[in-house]
């Protein structure tokens, strides 16, 4: 390293070495639940000693872990890596927690994406199934003589008696309803 050259604070071989060492998530091998930068500056430090190890098996003098904030459901952080000791000053750690803020912008709206893309394969997954439910329970009101919420109940309890998907034992009760060739069968309706 050359006096015109900043310190370097990780090398991608030393992240590579270290994917797992510092979870610093809440309640987790006894870490506190944490708002600030924490920084270790000696391998040897008996804090989190499961970490500490593989700091000194890894080469790593220092580690500097800065909090994500990603709401109440959400945790993470985003740690550093030194090779030496007294890298992470207190400008390279404002530089870090700068940093940290615009990777927890970029993680935010990527967990909310993906939060977004469940829920609408969930909805359409709800409203490819919704005929087959609709035209069982209307199956299940005729021969039961009862309410559609009732019917309802009832194709939900056999779903849960039978272990299966909801819109499979609805299905299932449509083919029974109807044979190979389109006509009408009685179904008795019991589970």
């Amino acid at each position: 390293m050359t006096e015109a050259e900043p310190p370097k604070l990780a090398s991608i071989s030393a992240v590579r070495r270290l994917p797992v060492l510092c979870r610093m998530s809440r309640g987790r091998q006894g870490l506190p639940e944490w708002h600030d930068p924490v920084r270790c500056h000696d391998p040897t430090d008996q804090r989190w000693p499961h970490l500490s190890k593989n700091l000194a098996a890894s080469g790593a003098c220092s580690v500097l872990g800065v909090p994500l904030e990603l709401g109440k459901d959400s945790s993470a952080a985003l740690n550093f890596f030194a090779p030496a000791t007294g890298l992470f000053t207190d400008a390279a750690i404002d530089e870090a927690v700068v940093f940290a803020g615009t990777a927890a912008q970029a993680l935010r709206l990527s967990l909310r994406i993906a939060t977004l893309d469940l829920l609408v394969r969930d909805l359409k997954a709800a409203m490819e199934h919704r005929s087959a439910i609709d035209l069982a329970s209307g199956v299940i009101m005729e021969q039961n003589q009862c309410s559609r919420g009732e019917a309802f109940a009832m194709l939900l309890q056999a779903s849960q008696n039978r272990n299966e998907k909801l819109h499979e034992v609805a299905e299932g009760i449509i083919k029974a309803k109807t044979d190979t060739r389109g006509r009408t069968s009685i179904t008795n309706f019991d589970d």
